[in-house]
């Protein structure tokens, strides 16, 4: 203590923060430590709505997870997450949005699959032999890019 990072939904958020804040200042006025906020750093993530509305499960307009992850996979959905909004921000949720980052990743492991086919039609190097290869020129290129679009 105190919590380095509190991230949590703000209708959340509000009760932890009233409840975290008294015991501390409550402990602090007794002696028993010696800080005065529970938390150094705040975020509060932004609701996710449907059609406009909170997505909540008692309005029952909710999205099932498992079918989102037994459909697109777990890597679709992220990247939906991380591009759709800031954390601190509305979501507004978007089926063809989540179809879109799909197609995308799809793209991406095909491009991916495509260079590192072996020489026999239909053949298919597995994912963990790729980086026993060894790199060509544009292996080279492309690493050099790659490493350039982090570090912007």
């Amino acid at each position: 203590m105190p919590v380095d990072q509190y991230i949590g939904g703000i209708e959340h958020a509000i009760l932890h923060l009233l409840y975290a804040r008294f015991f501390t200042k409550f402990f602090k006025d007794l002696g028993l430590i010696n800080f005065e906020e529970p938390f150094t750093r705040l975020l509060t993530q932004g609701m996710v709505l449907k059609d406009g509305e909170v997505m909540s499960k008692s309005r029952g307009n909710t999205v099932d997870p498992d079918e989102v992850l037994s459909k697109y996979g777990a890597d679709t959905l992220r990247l939906f997450i991380l591009f759709a909004a800031p954390p601190e921000d509305q979501l507004e949720w978007n089926d063809s949005n989540l179809e879109g980052a799909w197609r995308f990743l799809n793209r991406v492991y095909q491009m991916v699959e495509k260079r590192y086919a072996k020489a026999q039609p239909g053949a298919v190097m597995a994912p963990e032999t790729w980086r026993t290869q060894k790199p060509d020129d544009h292996d080279s290129t492309l690493e050099r890019e790659r490493n350039t679009a982090i570090k912007k």
